[in-house]
């Protein structure tokens, strides 16, 4: 075997075995390889590694970057998102997220939104969530582009409230975006004006 016997016609018969033999280990040892794993773990590694998106003026008004708190006489003011069942939502970008299984077993969402600009300078961006953060995760990523409204994300293991909940905590950590520019608000304010 090897290059310097791969065109020896004497050992052709032999060649030939040699990598039947090996193609049937092969298959027989996918039926033993965590694909989904391994997947996973060359995902996480690609957006651990991946340099941030990068914005427009008009994309970047509708993240978080956007809104900034303002302090009055040592008091913090807009420091709440408004958010209801109409508010359209959407991944910034596709490829700058994803759930993967940790080791542990736990749900995790990580992304590339805030990753530093020198390779690897920091850890990869991530955190845990749980099965219904997944869903709305997944059906983020199987309508993107497109923007999808909030309201239809709440299923019969996730009310309204929850799925909320869900998509601020989202919105918090970079990962999606909002159809119209982001606002903050006051807490003592009418979210619901």
């Amino acid at each position: 075997m090897g290059v310097s016997n791969s065109d020896r016609e004497d050992r052709r018969v032999e060649r030939e075995q040699f990598s039947n033999v090996v193609m049937s280990l092969m298959q027989n040892m996918i039926q033993y390889a965590d694909i989904d794993k391994a997947c996973d773990q060359l995902a996480t590694n690609d957006t651990h590694c991946a340099l941030p998106p990068v914005f427009s003026k008009d994309e970047m008004s509708r993240t978080v970057q956007w809104g900034k708190p303002i302090v009055e006489n040592g008091v913090v003011k807009n420091t709440c998102y408004k958010l209801d069942e109409k508010t359209e939502i959407r991944l910034l970008r596709q490829q700058s997220a994803r759930v993967v299984m940790s080791d542990k077993g736990e749900i995790t969402l990580c992304h590339s939104n805030d990753n530093p600009r020198i390779y690897k300078k920091e850890e990869l961006k991530s955190y845990g969530i749980g099965d219904d953060a997944a869903g709305v995760f997944d059906v983020l990523t199987v309508r993107y582009p497109a923007y999808t409204v909030v309201g239809e994300l709440a299923t019969e293991t996730c009310d309204l409230d929850s799925t909320l909940q869900i998509v601020l905590n989202l919105l918090e950590n970079n990962v999606v975006m909002t159809k119209e520019v982001t606002r903050l608000y006051d807490e003592n304010d009418e979210i619901n004006n």
